[in-house]
């Protein structure tokens, strides 16, 4: 049987074999090529999956975040507004303060004019070194506690009436 195989025959045979071998070889080759194609396309479906769910989270997160910056911006919108009013206020303050020290200064300087008017008046009734009666004191008291509620008064109604030396008179008649 195998002595009527010619040169020729074998030639055939192995070149069928290789053919075969070849198809065989292509066969697996394109086996493994589409195997590995679906096992790709698998893990593109699963990252794709997961790409979508990180999505989702990140547009919840999105949505958070931007609730948040808008609560922010109202609490800083707030924030200004109430600083712009402390400022005000302050400045009112820095005001008022500068109009109650400028009537201070005022009130000592009529306590002080007061003050001279009845040393002026004792000098000239010539009774500085000499005890001054009971009545006396008493006027100058009522002169000094006078002087005081005017200032009180003023300062209460909000340095609406200043005090005025010259309503009084230094000595009595005078």
């Amino acid at each position: 049987m195998f002595s009527e195989i010619t040169f020729t025959g074998w030639l055939k045979r192995a070149v069928a074999v290789a053919l075969c071998a070849a198809l065989l070889l292509l066969g697996h080759k394109g086996y493994v090529t589409v195997t590995d194609h679906l096992a790709h396309v698998a893990e593109l479906e699963s990252a794709n999956d997961t790409l979508t769910t990180n999505n989702k989270r990140l547009t919840g997160n999105n949505s958070t975040l931007q609730t948040a910056l808008s609560d922010q911006q109202a609490q800083t919108a707030t924030l200004q507004q109430t600083l712009a009013e402390r400022e005000k206020d302050r400045q009112e303050y820095a005001q008022k303060q500068a109009a109650l020290e400028q009537e201070l200064v005022k009130i000592k300087e009529d306590s002080q004019n007061e003050i001279d008017e009845i040393n002026r008046a004792i000098l000239l009734a010539g009774v500085n070194h000499t005890a001054l009666p009971a009545s006396v004191i008493r006027m100058l008291r009522d002169k000094a506690r006078a002087i005081n509620t005017r200032s009180r008064d003023g300062y209460k109604a909000g340095g609406a009436t200043a005090s005025k030396s010259a309503d009084l008179p230094a000595v009595p008649g005078g």
